[in-house]
């Protein structure tokens, strides 16, 4: 049956195509030209996807069209995937990640269009982010996420190969893994016992081994009050929902932090009311100036998980009362420690 006048048009492509079915809207003024043309809504498997897409256009004919295949950008096919529902089932810290690399590195190929870029030009951004200083993981998953965003690009047909695929990790060493001496705890152990800036939360992370966005995500509902554990982790399934029993010699500071009954335990006063920390905000506004006072040097939050570990280590903690702490093995792999487990990890805490 023959569509409306005005109402679009769905055709099939010719050649060996995953959507080889395109819908239409009808001709109209574009920007810049003094002639009608056709702009694409979209690409389909088969004729009844393409007519719903041409319906839906017609619904609501003002909405945003997605831009057509030959013309559209990197910027765009970025904006595209980062609203799919697989981008967003991805946890929030994987999901800041890719959005930090896109921002900080990949953005730079905003405005090419997705069909011009080449493998030279992904490596040209993972080469500069090697050169810049940044970190293993940090230029692994920019490489990752323009490999996630081309795939989505063969995925709609926008291209035929996967560019970024063939790129090169630079050959890079792995920093050094320096957890704080013993004189340095030390002194941040007297600081916290004084009361002094954030130095109290410094050494909790230092004596539960969470990972800093673990850390600030912690609730008063991850509290057991009646076993003295908390429960939280997100990067792994073994870090997931993961119990880490808690100190007695940083009870007190947690108490305290607990006393406020924020959103979080880790919380802020905000235009009258108390708010979840950030990363970026704990970084820069309280754990490097707390270090920076003290005479300290400037090891990143993740330091203090490696001074947990390191400190387990050298009480004679097995690896695997260590790796189960750390939430880097799973229960599966864990088994011996199915009934006697906690005890013994609060033993284990309690020791260092």
């Amino acid at each position: 049956m023959k569509n409306p006048n005005g109402y679009g048009s769905v055709y099939k492509l010719g050649g060996k195509r995953r959507k080889p079915w395109i819908a239409l809207t009808p001709a109209h003024f574009v920007a810049d030209s003094i002639s009608k043309k056709r702009t694409v809504i979209g690409y389909y498997a088969t004729r009844a996807e393409a007519m719903t897409a041409l319906g839906a256009w017609n619904e609501s004919p003002t909405a945003l069209v997605p831009a057509p295949a030959e013309e559209m950008t990197f910027r765009q096919l970025y904006e595209e995937f980062v609203k799919l529902q697989r981008f967003q089932n991805l946890s929030k810290q994987a999901r800041d990640t890719y959005l930090g690399a896109w921002k900080n590195r990949l953005s730079v190929l905003g405005d090419y269009k997705v069909k011009d870029l080449r493998t030279a030009h992904y490596q040209a951004v993972i080469t500069k982010a090697y050169e810049d200083g940044l970190s293993v993981s940090s230029v692994q998953k920019t490489k990752v996420f323009a490999g996630m965003l081309c795939d989505y690009a063969v995925q709609t047909d926008v291209i035929s190969k996967n560019y970024a695929s063939f790129t090169t990790l630079p050959k890079m060493e792995e920093k050094e893994k320096t957890p704080f001496s013993d004189l340095e705890l030390h002194k941040l152990e007297e600081a916290a016992e004084r009361g002094f800036m954030y130095a109290d939360l410094i050494v909790i992370m230092c004596y539960t081994g969470w990972r800093i966005n673990e850390f600030l995500a912690l609730t008063r509902f991850s509290w057991d009050a009646e076993n003295h554990t908390l429960t939280g982790g997100e990067k792994t399934e073994a870090g997931k929902n993961r119990i880490v029993p808690v100190s007695d010699k940083v009870m007190p500071y947690l108490q305290k932090w607990l006393d406020k009954n924020g959103p979080t335990i880790v919380c802020k006063e905000y235009r009258g009311k108390l708010v979840r920390v950030t990363d970026k905000y704990f970084r820069n506004q309280w754990y490097y100036p707390t270090l920076e006072a003290l005479g300290l040097p400037r090891l990143t939050p993740h330091a203090t998980r490696h001074t947990f570990a390191s400190m387990l280590y050298r009480n004679g903690i097995d690896k695997w009362g260590i790796q189960k702490l750390m939430g880097q093995v799973s229960d599966a792999a864990t088994k011996r420690y199915t009934h006697i487990e906690m005890a013994q990890l609060k033993d284990a805490v309690n020791s260092i």
